[in-house]
């Protein structure tokens, strides 16, 4: 139970964050990686790429070295790339 607890207040801790951006009129390049609330099956958050290009390439590496196809993905929520199994 006290990890439930741990784990909602830092979601709610991003999704203020993500308040706080989503309100600013300044729109940069740089993505935080921070700042995406997506989770996997485990509940872990998902890394979130900035550009196709780094998801691409991080997609491809896994493949080369674990033999694990990836598909890329855009981030429902947020500006970004996700990587996930076929």
């Amino acid at each position: 139970m006290k990890r439930l607890k741990k784990e909602l207040k830092e979601i709610k801790k991003r999704v203020e964050k993500r308040k706080k951006i989503s309100y600013s009129k300044k729109i940069t390049s740089n993505v935080d990686l921070n700042y995406c609330l997506c989770q996997d099956r485990n509940y872990q958050f998902k890394t979130l790429y900035s550009t196709q290009r780094d998801a691409e390439r991080v997609a491809k590496f896994i493949f080369d070295t674990q033999g694990v196809n990836l598909k890329i993905y855009p981030c429902p929520y947020s500006i970004g790339w996700h990587l996930t199994k076929y």
